[in-house]
């Protein structure tokens, strides 16, 4: 399967309005769907908030120009949240995998297929 696929089916099977595959760094794009587009230092905030989430704790994130709040986070987790809609971005070995959801899909239902789609990465060695 490729990363595409991956993308593909978060967003048409899971609930998700768009989802993206990031290197770990996030120095390139392995994946876009929904037409997900960050913009410049967007994506570099949400990684600094795996090693230090102090600056998401204080401000929140930006994610394509919308402000997210910080709900929690953990090494390999971040949850952010905007009114009624969310993201979540997971660390994996090598990749970041971000989804954007909005309502009525439910938080913990994304969440957890985000969650899974990294879990079988990391299994792979990704």
């Amino acid at each position: 399967m490729s990363w595409q696929q991956y993308t593909d089916t978060l967003v048409n099977d899971r609930g998700l309005s768009k989802a993206a595959l990031f290197s770990r760094q996030g120095d390139s794009v392995w994946a876009v769907t929904g037409g997900l587009n960050l913009a410049d230092g967007e994506l570099q905030k949400l990684i600094h908030g795996f090693d230090d989430p102090s600056e998401l704790q204080a401000s929140g994130a930006h994610l394509e120009g919308r402000k997210y709040y910080y709900l929690r986070s953990d090494e390999k987790s971040i949850y952010l949240r905007a009114q009624e809609d969310g993201a979540v971005a997971v660390r994996t070995k090598q990749a970041i995998v971000l989804g954007l959801y909005q309502a009525p899909s439910l938080g913990p239902v994304v969440t957890a297929a985000v969650e899974r789609y990294a879990d079988y990465l990391i299994s792979q060695g990704y």
